[in-house]
């Protein structure tokens, strides 16, 4: 769930589709690869193998964090918005009390501002108090409930990550005779190469539509201060 779940890692399996893709239809295409279509395609290979990376990188620091960390209720005391990047993000600011009776506050920075402030949240805080997990930022839309085994994970959390590396998968078909033969025909007929494009599509609108449910680099994790 969690290698699977962050934003960098969903984008890896895009672009691993779309490498596949080309692969396969482009040998069927064509005798062989030229140079270009050579070095375009390690590029995609060398991006798919780096958004994975990185995902599975982050993933394992989010891992670490609800394998170790202690629960905590929260507040929200205040939202500030930064408009510097490609998109607004919210830096909220939380004071919480842990189940230890540690308390502090926190300031996390989320792409969503689904939160206002008095609203209260629960929350992990890492042992080493520097950083700290919201529930609703799990992957798949999971609950701590779920992650420390108390309750099982709906289905949904997990079709919410298979989606789009099983679309990738969906290229593979192109390997079989029928299956290409099909693809060709459809594209003579239509005159575009939909059978080609439809699952990198559908893909790219998952993960938009969906993107609330994947976690987003390292930044929900915050930094602690003013703990006692």
């Amino acid at each position: 769930m969690f290698i699977l779940g962050t934003v960098l890692s969903q984008a890896g399996w895009l672009v691993a589709g779309i490498l596949v893709a080309s692969a396969v239809f482009g040998k069927q295409a064509n005798s062989g690869f030229s140079a270009g279509e050579t070095a375009s395609g390690g590029l995609l290979a060398v991006l798919a193998v780096g958004l994975m990376g990185m995902g599975l990188a982050k993933g394992r620091g989010f891992l670490n964090l609800v394998e170790n960390g202690t629960t905590a209720t929260a507040r929200l005391l205040k939202i500030e918005e930064d408009n510097s990047g490609d998109s607004t993000m919210y830096w909220m600011n939380f004071e919480y009390r842990d189940t230890n009776g540690r308390s502090g506050t926190i300031r996390i920075e989320r792409r969503h501002r689904d939160l206002v402030v008095g609203q209260e949240v629960l929350l992990l805080i890492g042992q080493d108090r520097v950083a700290g997990l919201l529930e609703r930022d799990l992957a798949g839309g999971m609950t701590f409930s779920n992650v420390s085994g108390v309750e099982p994970i709906r289905k949904m959390c997990i079709v919410r990550l298979l989606v789009i590396p099983a679309l990738s998968a969906v290229y593979l078909l192109g390997i079989l005779p029928q299956v290409a033969s099909f693809y060709h025909q459809i594209t003579a007929v239509i005159g575009y190469p939909i059978a080609y494009c439809w699952p990198v599509f559908a893909q790219a609108a998952w993960l938009f539509a969906n993107n609330k449910h994947f976690m987003y680099r390292g930044t929900n994790l915050g930094d602690c201060s003013g703990a006692s």
